[in-house]
This record gives C-alpha cells, structure tokens and sequence, in this order.
C-alpha cells in the first residue's frame, strides 16, 4: 500500500494526500482538544455539513436515458474482495460505477451503522487499475456516506456483493451484504445484494451476468417504496442456469458456542460450528439454489407480522389502574 493509497481524502482534495504541514497538525490538535463553540460563531473549516445528493431518476428504458446511471458498488466482504472487483465490472458496461466498500471484512455486521467514533475514507486502486474509496466502518455506513453527501451526485443504483457464500432465508438478518442494500432502500435509492454459493475457488463469472440483468431490470422496471431483491447464485458451472423467482427460505442454524483459554488461563469464546442447513420447500430460495438455480426473492423493509396484527387487537391492553404489576397481577405472581 503506498502513502496515496493509505491517505484520507475527500473528492477534489487529492492535492492534499500524504502533505503533513500546519493544516494537518492543527486538525488534529483540534480533535484531541476540542474547543467549546460559542453562541454566534461561525462552524469551524472542518465541520462542513456536506448536503445530502438527488436520489435516483425514474425507471426507463436505457436507451432512453440522458446519461449513464451512477451506480453505487458496495459488499461486506471488503475493499479486496475478488466478488467485489467482480460486481464492478459486470456493471462497467451499463453504468458510471463508484465503489465504496469496507476497508475489512464486515461479514454478519447486519445493519451496523458508526456513531460513537469517526470514520475515515480512504482512496484506493482495485486490481484493474480502477479507482475505489474503502470505509473503516460497516457496509451500512459505506452507502451512508456516498448518500449523505461525500460525492457530489446522486446514484440511481445500488449494487451489493458478490458476496463469498449465500444469503438464503433468515440469512438476511445477518448479512451486511442485504443491509448495505437495505440502507439504499432507506435513502431512496433502489438495490440489490447478490450472493454466490460457497466455493473454495469461486468462478463468479455467472453471478456477475446475474449481477448485470438484475441492474438491467431495475434501472428500466423500477422497484416500488421500501423493496429490494435479493439474488443468490449457486457454485455450479454450466452455460445456461434457470433463473427462479422465489419467496425467503428456512435456515438451520448449527451454532455452537467454543470456550477455550489464553496463555494467562482466561477463557475466551468463538461462536462457531458447521454451515448452515436449510429447509428445502418448493418455491423457496433455499430450494432453487440446491437444486442449481439462481433464487431472485423480493423483500420488504416493512416487517409487520401481519396475520399477528389481527390477533394483537384482540387481548387485552389496557394497563392495571395503579400501574404495571397491579394487584391482581402481583396476587397471583404471590401464589405458590
């Protein structure tokens, strides 16, 4: 990594990468000994609030677009992650592509988003020479960035992945992958996170001809409020591969909790065990990815239990008169 690499820049601020003068030493005395701001005073040169950017044009033929969609590039996998480098150049050809991803692995993060510390960005070069910008923080707070104003534009896309392993069914829960994708959805912004079956050598040459339909789609059908999909590819090989459209699956989860001890005798924990299983119904996307299709599953930020929502209104919800363990309840918690 050379001192470019490895510097914190803003867009437009490459002049100033690795220069360590007067404006620097005063950043950061000012951070490790923040003054008190008085009522009236202008905010300091470094605490620009940067304005949030446009979020993204109406679907429609690409043929009939003024110019190429900006398209966002994150994962969870990080900035030099081959499925990453993999992603942005399926998307090369139908988009102007930016890629900010985590500057470590972020795998299982969820939706973890950076609030009691800084963050730093970074500039950097992917293998193919191409230019990228890796966050010391979450996937989340990747996208969180490029929409709160980092860049100077909107994107009209987010593309997330190709993430090493699948995210099947409750899967999403966890991934960093479908939530970079999520907080897109939050902003606006339409998105989709795309996963490929593990492999010890993966190819992902098919996931990224799934990752370039998929962007295809949704750049001219459009996806509704509050929607993303969710695509998963299998580690299998072969020139043509069904394509399923698929509701969210059962995993099974093979957890297992492994103490050991350190060299002083203190026990610390892994929380480990084997891969995941699934259970395989039709029409699910556990079930078309084991049996060598690519699952497209539909889902929703609005998690209401629905059907529980009918019987919710049904009991009783009306507080004891003199508080949460009224008399009656705290009776009967007396009885033996």
């Amino acid at each position: 990594m050379t001192a470019e690499d490895d510097a914190v820049v803003s867009p437009g601020r490459e002049d100033e990468v690795g220069r360590f003068g007067d404006r620097t030493v005063n950043r950061l005395v000012s951070e490790m000994f923040p003054q008190r701001p008085v009522a009236g005073d202008p905010p300091p040169l470094d605490a620009r609030v940067r304005p949030p950017q446009p979020g993204a044009r109406d679907p429609r033929p690409l043929a009939e677009w003024d110019t190429r969609p900006r398209i966002l590039v994150t994962n969870d996998d990080g900035i030099d992650s081959r499925g990453l480098l993999s992603l942005k150049q399926a998307l090369d050809p139908i988009g102007d592509v930016f890629v900010v991803a985590p500057e470590t692995n972020q795998s299982a993060v969820g939706h973890a988003k950076t609030f009691m510390r800084p963050l730093r960005v970074r500039r950097r070069t992917l293998a193919d020479g191409s230019r990228a910008w890796s966050v010391d923080g979450s996937p989340t707070d990747a996208v969180s960035l490029a929409f709160l104003g980092y860049f100077d534009h909107g994107f009209d896309l987010v593309a997330s992945g190709i993430n090493y392993g699948a995210n099947l069914g409750d899967d999403v829960t966890y991934s960093g992958t479908v939530s970079a994708a999520m907080e897109a959805v939050l902003n606006g912004c339409p998105a989709f996170a795309i996963s490929q079956e593990f492999d010890q050598d993966p190819d992902f040459a098919l996931a990224g001809r799934m990752a370039r339909l998929t962007a295809v789609n949704i750049l001219e059908q459009g996806l509704g409020p509050g929607e993303l999909l969710n695509v998963n590819v299998p580690a299998t090989s072969g020139a043509v591969h069904e394509v399923a459209v698929t509701r969210m699956g059962k995993r099974i989860y093979q957890d297992q909790l492994i103490e050991r001890l350190d060299p002083r005798g203190v026990p610390y924990y892994w929380i480990g065990g084997p891969a995941p299983s699934g259970e395989a119904n039709e029409g699910t996307d556990f079930h078309a990815v084991v049996n060598g299709r690519i699952a497209v599953t539909p889902i929703q930020l609005d998690l209401t239990a629905s059907r529980l929502l009918g019987r919710l209104r049904t009991w009783t919800w009306e507080l004891p008169p003199d508080g949460p363990t009224g008399p009656d309840l705290a009776g009967s918690l007396d009885r033996p």
